[in-house]
């Protein structure tokens, strides 16, 4: 799940890059954790303030510009926090069919 979470992210700055709505650069690694505390979601990425440097832009305006384009269909929630956290919530329902699917393919 937190790869699918890096992927989605790293889908998203490609995206933008294409769209010329960030300019060309390396993406770095981008790291997804688990928040310390559960009122913020189930993953947090800090890569808006990993990329501020880079882009010459506040972590926060970075934040709001991945969310923005961010495929949300797998989370109930998608919140920036300051500095530039991106939290994630993901959907009870998305959980539920991905452990449909890994029972499925254990029985196969």
């Amino acid at each position: 799940m937190k790869q699918r979470v890096v992927q989605l992210i790293e889908e998203t700055i490609k995206l933008l890059q294409k769209q010329k709505e960030l300019p060309r650069f390396e993406i770095p690694e981008i790291s997804v954790e688990y928040p310390e505390k559960e009122i913020h979601g189930d993953y947090s990425t800090n890569i808006a303030m990993n990329l501020a440097g880079k882009l010459k832009k506040k972590p926060i305006e970075i934040a709001k510009i991945i969310t923005q384009s961010l495929d949300q269909s797998l989370f109930d929630k998608v919140e920036i926090v300051e500095p530039g956290f991106i939290n994630f919530s993901i959907k009870k329902q998305y959980l539920q069919e991905q452990i449909v699917e890994i029972l499925d393919k254990g029985e196969k």
